[in-house]
């Protein structure tokens, strides 16, 4: 039986699978204003291994057209998917991710790490969007770190049921 609390509905996985590879599909083609309108107001784009932690349409739009130059060519994958639940941010409904991403550039990897994100869900459209995306790092273009550091279950919460 469906358990509200540890399972996402097929429509909502739908839509935020969507959601996930639309940001990596902005970055490849550049279309920083798609990018931009994937996050709510106010939301944050964090990338740990440079610190930033990227606000505002505007910032946003910037840090897609900058990505796109950086990884010009590059094809970026997002797999692993896990959603679940989360308690609703002003009573609209939310969601955490955990997944893996990767870029690849002329067939060979060039980066790759995870994703965790806290998204919600907007009335009245029902249209899913970011409000914090964290973007790890474990392997960049030959730099690798020994592994990853586990979830930030502070974020969304334990893997388990």
């Amino acid at each position: 039986p469906h358990n509200n609390k540890t399972m996402v509905d097929a429509q909502a996985h739908a839509d935020i699978t969507t959601l996930l590879h639309k940001f990596l599909h902005c970055i490849d083609s550049g279309e920083a204003a798609v990018f931009a309108s994937l996050f709510t107001e106010g939301a944050v784009c964090e990338v740990v291994s440079t610190g930033a932690k990227i606000t505002g349409a505007e910032k946003l739009s910037g840090m897609c057209e900058m990505l796109n130059k950086k990884f010009s060519g590059a094809l970026h994958f997002e797999a692993n998917i896990c959603l679940r639940p989360l308690p609703s941010i002003d009573d609209q409904p939310c969601v955490g991710n955990v997944s893996y991403w990767s870029a690849y550039l002329n067939g060979e990897l060039i980066s790759m790490g995870r994703h965790e994100d806290v998204l919600v869900r907007l009335a009245p459209s029902g249209e899913w969007k970011f409000k914090h995306r964290v973007i790890l790092h474990s392997f960049s273009r030959g730099n690798a770190s020994p592994s990853l550091p586990p979830p930030r279950t502070s974020l969304w919460g334990s893997l388990g049921p």
